[in-house]
């Protein structure tokens, strides 16, 4: 669990998501996180993604992480670690890492 700093200087606690979680959201919130990018999400399955890994995550919360740019990304590279069980497996080809 790590600690993100917000702009407005409140402090949230953030779970990372571990691939087994990340299975169990997949039924949730029916987004597959692993294959899915983040632009096709819908705003309700991000807010589902957000309340599942903030610890104590209130409307107020969310919605301030939501309008601030920063605070986003800051909170999202905290939820997504680079752990090796999320990049893809295999060599990479010429047509990128598949």
């Amino acid at each position: 669990m790590k600690q993100v700093k917000l702009k407005s200087g409140k402090k949230v606690k953030v779970k990372p998501l571990t691939p087994k979680k990340a299975l169990q959201l997949r039924k949730k919130i029916n987004v597959n996180v692993f294959t899915r990018p983040l632009y096709e999400w819908d705003l309700d399955q991000i807010e589902a993604l957000l309340r599942e890994c903030i610890v104590d995550a209130d409307d107020e919360t969310i919605d301030a992480i939501l309008e601030d740019w920063d605070d986003f990304v800051k909170v999202l590279e905290t939820i997504f670690p680079q752990i090796p069980s999320f990049r893809p497996r295999g060599r990479p080809t010429s047509r990128g890492n598949r």
